[in-house]
């Protein structure tokens, strides 16, 4: 069990909200998120947490709820790459990541093959695998 906090640009007050979120079962059927009544289904029954203190399995994430909206709704999609390599600016959030082999003005690589979303803008705005 481990404990997995995703990354993302701004920072969440202590009022927010959380689910758990395993992105394979979300790409699979849509039903990523953790209910502890139905287990995996979609957000509208998910559980919600206060607080990401509990371990979680490999695979498993705690979202803050207005992400998982986003990610649900498809305002927020998978980052886009090309054969591993993706053009991100320097106020992009995977510019300050030690996964990403960030390289301005030329493409750049990630070592955890880009497990991120990116709004609109294709700007990376939450990460998985982010590593300050």
């Amino acid at each position: 069990m481990h404990h997995t906090t995703i990354q993302t640009q701004g920072q969440a007050d202590s009022a927010t909200e959380f689910v758990v979120l395993s992105l394979s079962d979300f790409q699979n059927d849509g039903n990523g998120f953790w209910s502890n009544n139905e287990g995996w289904t979609t957000l509208e029954h998910a559980q919600r947490y206060d607080s990401t203190d509990s371990p979680l399995l490999i695979g498993q994430m705690y979202v803050p709820l207005d992400v998982a909206k986003a990610i649900e709704s498809g305002d927020l999609t998978e980052a886009t790459h090309s054969g591993g390599l993706k053009s991100i600016s320097d106020d992009d959030l995977c510019s300050s990541c030690a996964n990403c082999a960030y390289r301005p003005g030329e493409l750049s690589t990630c070592a955890m093959k880009w497990p991120a979303f990116e709004d609109a803008s294709g700007y990376t705005t939450i990460c998985i695998a982010f590593s300050g």
